[in-house]
């Protein structure tokens, strides 16, 4: 099969802009490129703080805000108010879970065990006793000591005479 011979496209030369041509110029204090997606405004951290009080994780807190993770990493990077919103709704959050835990508690019997046991130190402790309530007796054997007990066994019990090789 022959090749075919395919024609370069023709350079194209730009000349440069003459000396009196100038830039367009934006106001003064902004940047060109489109808006952020999220703003520091009230109704933003508003809903930073919500999402942080039912303990959503990073991820979870961007799709709700509609955004992607790593847009969200960036803003709080940005923003260290939405960090101190962050931390108030996580902190009002374990709060309110901390009260309902102990409201169950009155009703609940595990509930006050479990709390008592992550709060107050308690310790759910099970103490194992041997014959007459002494010490549990415990024998330590070997592998090998094993393996010949069984084989001992098992030739006692189809008669033969001959012990382990």
């Amino acid at each position: 099969m022959a090749k075919r011979n395919r024609a370069r496209p023709p350079v194209v030369r730009q000349t440069p802009p003459p000396s009196d041509f100038t830039l367009p110029t934006l106001r003064p204090g902004r940047r060109g490129g489109r808006q952020p997606k999220l703003q520091p405004d009230a109704d933003t951290l508003r809903r930073i703080e919500a999402t942080a009080s039912v303990m959503c994780t990073f991820k979870e807190a961007a799709a709700i805000l509609g955004v992607d993770e790593k847009t969200f990493t960036n803003f709080r990077k940005r923003h260290p108010e939405c960090l101190e919103y962050w931390q108030r709704g996580q902190d009002g959050g374990k709060a309110s879970l901390r009260r309902k835990q102990f409201a169950l508690a009155e009703r609940n019997a595990v509930m006050a065990i479990f709390l008592g046991l992550n709060y107050l130190g308690q310790r759910d402790r099970r103490e194992l006793v041997g014959a007459g309530g002494g010490a549990i007796a415990v024998e330590v054997t070997s592998a090998r000591e094993r393996i010949n007990g069984r084989i001992a066994r098992i030739a006692e019990r189809r008669g033969a005479v001959e012990g382990p090789r």
